[in-house]
């Protein structure tokens, strides 16, 4: 088996097979950047080296992705569907509009959270949904709402 430092950047970990859920069949997980890197770089100045990325049809793991972490694929999957066709477009907006960008993150956090509950005890709900409202009202994706705004926000799932 290769360790992640031997397998390299063009190749997919792990693909999905086809109909596994997402509009149009499978998915890839690439450990890797996605082909817009630079740009997302140039808005979002705050991205940790563990951050994971949805580019259509393929998930971009630089450090990559337990496949077994159902939350975050259905994270994702919700970014796949979100971009579907237009998948350039959707970056760019997600880029440029801070408001869409919001407006795209809460459902993806909404169903991650959804998701991880079924499989957590009830005292670490909490815990779990502070953790992703951490995220979403942190500076990587450009500090768009408090902490309390974002728990809120993922708890319902609507803007």
């Amino acid at each position: 088996m290769m360790s992640m430092a031997e397998v390299p950047l063009e190749r997919p970990i792990e693909t999905a097979p086809v109909g596994a859920g997402v509009i149009g069949g499978g998915f890839e997980i690439i450990p890797g950047f996605p082909p817009n890197i630079d740009k997302i770089r140039a808005v979002l100045t705050e991205i940790p080296d563990t951050a994971i990325f949805t580019y259509g049809k393929a998930i971009y793991a630089p450090r990559g992705l337990d496949r077994k972490n159902k939350p975050l694929i259905a994270h994702e999957k919700v970014h796949m569907r979100q971009q579907r066709n237009a998948v350039e477009h959707w970056w760019d907006r997600y880029l440029a509009d801070p408001t869409f960008r919001l407006w795209q993150e809460v459902p993806a956090y909404h169903m991650q959270y959804k998701v991880a509950k079924r499989g957590l005890p009830w005292q670490f709900r909490r815990t779990y949904l502070n953790t992703l409202a951490g995220h979403l009202s942190s500076p990587m994706y450009g500090s768009l709402v408090s902490l309390d705004k974002a728990r809120h926000l993922i708890a319902h799932g609507r803007v």
